[in-house]
């Protein structure tokens, strides 16, 4: 410690005789890594994250995006009863169905314009098969999209609707008119299914509250942005002229201007026309691919004036508590504003490093890195002026500030190493918005110490010396005749008075211990019970369109998102892998609880065409049967879905085509079998879809004979196994199978840093205290986290990415609450008791003051921020982390340090006779 003093004092006098060519110095550093800002790339892209790239989830999906390509984007309309207190169960009525044709109808011709070119729908749809129509899935498939086609009555409907058919029917039934089954599940909500008494044998008869409509769109970089226009355009107005009925968020999206007429008028006379009183008006929720990041945008938006005010609280706090107001000149906003500039300087220097690295930016480290910087900035800077105004009125005005900094500088030293050296550590991990923010917020720090031991200590010497002038604060070219001098600091004085001896007070001390047993007893609670996921409704506006239809699908919705079974290097010519493959596909649907029977699987099927029966003939299976296995392949997927060999026998391959992907040589390299999974509630259901449809893949993963040689010959893909389930939510859903393990793993990492550091600058017991306080405000978070939960009700707070991003935020952010007061502790002499005494009074109120009431005051602006995400995972969690911190550092902390701290570092000096 003695180096660093003398280091210290150095860097004091350096400062403060050339106070401007250190102001002139920061601001150039600060420009240079202002010019990396060319560079500006900000994502909230919520896979690039929260997914890492060397995940299993991502391996998996870029191999099915190389072979099958991207995923489409969904664009859904749930069409339900607008008075949600009456709810139908007469959805079949013909005049729905026209009123969803019509919709339907205006949605499929609507044009939109780009790039002076004029699109339809039919110019970038999902087209499954070669010359059928666009695949959307919606009631009016049952029909072949044929408004005459539709029944005149309700129970004819119905029956159309079960597949049962009529005795005039020709062709196969309950397939669409691109040839593909239509999915009941997928395109009826609230389902109920209604048995005869009187008819014990009949069939039951379905009754159902809503209907899905599903439009699927290619998704690639030609498309997407004519698709974006779209979706806007086309699909958004057409929703919002169908609304207009039911009144229901009939807001335009921006930059359309008017309502479909023509639609308008078609659904009015629907209405009109149905003379029944008991037809109620439906609405639409709706959900297309550009929503969420719409949605996020506004949310974005509205959340920006929540941290603004919160930071100027902030910083009107900051001026006042820095010096002695209300005083012309021992106010120090100018001071506390210079702070504040060191705050936006470090976050500048610190993201424009990130840059230089070719780093995005997140949300998450635009939102809670200032708060973490301002919070140990502002405790630093407390404790540097208290230090400051602590040094004797006979020192030299040039030395005041080199003294004070070598009085406090090693403690505020330590406590940024321990916080960078913890975030550093924190980047580990492998979830790419949590390296983001662990890099940004331990760059932040180290420029932040850097600029308050230079910066701000400049500038502190010139305050002091505009006081000992006696100049206004604000204005300083004006003087004051103000004459007397500063009060005593009060939180300073409370803390001496009553502060100390009733902490130190017997009964305080059981009372402390009682409360800190119960809150280690919540943490292990917290542990276990603390559910995984993240609610998608958490992250949204209340009551927008998202929002509703997320609402509306969990009440009515009755199938899941699309998945499938992919298979990689397979050896095809195996009639052993082919037998397995069959197995596979049964396994699969006996998981009643998470797939929705029947798995698509070219397999039987394929089996059927390659073998001697009486579909022979028509089907062409003798030739196919002297082929070899690619060359049949390539014969079954031509199969038409609308040949005798299909109607007749089953044998429908071109339904598979895009299930087969051959290479350039003209073999089989992989396949894939189609499935849906069940009604996903919640994310536990998210949770238990991905983890059991992996346990079926995985465990024939092993009986499966390769071909390595066939594909990826650099070994791209080589972590991805030979079969694996996809779908669109397992990138996402994937950290939850791990997300436990990386909170742990980065806790200990950021505690033995933290051990680390202290250990090197002080000594290890030091270090074992810190560490102790650091543990418990994490730990014990957990278990306030969980009672929350149960106290407040509504959206819980659950572990995911968000609540690690805090939790490690929360182990460097807890150093700041301990550290100075165990340095204090080692620094001073005598009994313990009389050193955690003074440790707890010298220090305390600087902590308290400093960061405590900082932070408390910036935090409680965010309890009105309009997203539930910034009222859950930032208002709830920094408010626990501050009183837990508060609680642990000035109370649990000095209290064991009056108990089991270590002797003095150094000893006192001998009196001189």
């Amino acid at each position: 410690m003695g180096l660093l003093n003398k280091v210290f004092y150095r860097i004091g006098l350096g400062v403060t005789r050339h106070p401007f060519i250190v102001f002139i110095s920061a601001f150039l550093i600060t420009a240079l890594a202002g010019l990396s800002f060319i560079n500006f790339r900000a994502t909230d892209d919520p896979q690039e994250l929260w997914v890492p790239k060397s995940s299993r989830a991502n391996l998996e999906q870029e191999y099915f995006k190389s072979h099958f390509g991207s995923f489409f984007r969904i664009n859904e309309a749930f069409f339900s009863p607008a008075d949600e207190s009456k709810d139908t169960q007469d959805i079949f009525r013909p005049s729905y169905l026209h009123l969803l044709y019509y919709f339907q109808k205006a949605v499929e011709d609507g044009i939109v314009e780009k790039d002076g070119k004029s699109y339809t729908f039919d110019d970038f749809c999902y087209k499954p098969i070669a010359g059928k129509p666009c695949l959307i899935t919606s009631p009016m498939g049952f029909w072949k999209m044929n408004q005459t086609a539709i029944p005149t009555t309700a129970e004819q409907v119905k029956i159309d609707a079960q597949c049962i058919p009529r005795p005039d029917q020709t062709g196969r039934i309950c397939f669409d008119r691109t040839g593909v089954p239509v999915q009941v599940g997928a395109i009826f909500g609230g389902t109920t299914c209604v048995k005869d008494d009187s008819q014990p044998c009949a069939p039951c008869r379905i009754d159902a509250s809503a209907y899905m409509v599903t439009f699927l769109l290619n998704n690639n970089d030609y498309s997407n942005p004519v698709a974006e226009e779209w979706e806007k355009n086309v699909f958004q107005r057409n929703v919002k002229t169908f609304n207009l009925f039911a009144e229901y968020h009939t807001e335009l999206p921006p930059g359309v201007d008017d309502y479909n007429q023509t639609l308008y008028d078609q659904l009015k006379s629907v209405y009109e026309g149905d003379q029944n009183e008991s037809m109620l008006k439906l609405k639409i929720d709706y959900l297309s691919e550009r929503s969420i990041p719409d949605e996020l945008g506004k949310i974005g938006a509205q959340n920006q004036y929540v941290i603004m005010i919160s930071y100027l609280l902030m910083f009107i706090y900051v001026g006042m508590a820095l010096g002695y107001f209300p005083s012309l000149v021992h106010n120090r906003f100018l001071l506390g504003f210079t702070g504040i500039i060191v705050v936006l300087m470090s976050l500048a220097i610190a993201i424009g490093i990130t840059f230089f690295m070719n780093i995005p930016l997140s949300l998450i480290s635009t939102e809670v890195v200032p708060f973490l910087i301002l919070a140990i900035g502002v405790d630093n800077m407390f404790i540097i002026v208290r230090a400051e105004q602590e040094v004797s009125d006979k020192a030299d005005p040039e030395e005041r500030v080199a003294l004070a900094l070598k009085e406090v500088g090693p403690s505020i030293f330590t406590a940024a190493f321990c916080e960078s050296l913890a975030f550093f550590v924190g980047m580990l991990t492998r979830v790419p918005a949590l390296e983001s923010f662990c890099l940004v917020a331990a760059l932040g720090i180290m420029a932040d110490f850097l600029l308050q031991i230079t910066f701000f200590c400049a500038a502190l010497h010139l305050d002091a010396k505009r006081i000992r002038a006696g100049r206004w604060d604000i204005i300083p070219c004006m003087k004051s005749r103000e004459r007397k001098g500063p009060r005593k600091p009060i939180v300073r004085t409370l803390f001496q008075k009553f502060y100390v001896p009733i902490l130190f007070n017997k009964k305080t001390e059981m009372i402390v211990y009682f409360i800190s047993i119960l809150l280690l007893g919540l943490g292990v609670t917290g542990c276990v019970l603390l559910d995984l996921g993240l609610n998608q409704n958490v992250s949204l506006i209340t009551d927008s369109d998202t929002y509703d239809f997320f609402n509306t699908f969990t009440k009515y919705g009755e199938a899941g998102p699309p998945a499938y079974l992919v298979f990689k290097n397979i050896d095809y010519r195996d009639d052993e892998n082919i037998n397995t493959l069959a197995d596979i596909a049964d396994g699969l649907s006996q998981l009643n609880d998470t797939v929705i029977k029947p798995v698509y699987s070219w397999v039987k099927s394929f089996q059927q065409f390659t073998t001697d029966g009486e579909w022979a003939d028509t089907c062409g299976s003798k030739a196919a049967m002297n082929l070899g296995f690619d060359d049949a392949m390539r014969e079954f997927v031509k199969i038409p879905i609308d040949s005798d060999c299909c109607n007749l026998y089953g044998i429908c391959g071109e339904q598979y085509v895009g299930d087969i992907v051959f290479n350039n040589d003209g073999k089989v390299i992989s396949t894939r079998f189609r499935f849906q999974h069940t009604m996903t509630h919640n994310d536990d259901d998210y949770i238990r879809g991905l983890t059991e449809t992996r346990k079926v893949a995985d465990s024939y993963a092993g009986k499966l004979h390769t071909v390595d040689e066939l594909i990826d010959p650099e070994g791209t893909f080589k972590g991805v196994k030979p079969v694996f389930a996809y779908s669109l939510f397992y990138v996402f859903y994937d950290q939850y199978t791990y997300i436990r393990g990386i909170l742990v793993e980065d806790t200990l990492l950021a505690l033995a840093a933290v051990l680390l550091a202290i250990e090197i600058i002080t000594n290890v017991w030091i270090g074992l205290f810190v560490v102790l306080c650091v543990f418990l405000v994490s730990f014990e978070l957990l278990g306030v986290l969980w009672l929350f939960n149960q106290i407040f009700g509504g959206f819980q707070i659950q572990l995911n990415a968000v609540t690690v991003v805090n939790i490690v935020m929360a182990l460097g952010f807890s150093v700041e609450f301990c550290v100075h007061i165990a340095i204090a502790f080692n620094r001073f002499h005598g009994t313990k008791l009389s050193r955690a005494k003074r440790a707890i009074w010298h220090m305390g109120s600087s902590v308290l003051v400093g960061i405590g009431s900082t932070k408390f005051i910036g935090v409680i602006v965010l309890a009105f921020a309009p997203s539930n995400l910034f009222r859950l995972y930032y208002f709830r969690m920094y408010f626990s982390i501050i009183i837990l911190g508060l609680f642990n550092g000035l109370m649990v902390i000095p209290l064991l340090l009056s108990r089991f701290g270590p002797e003095p570092q150094t000893k006192p000096k001998p009196k001189q006779i």
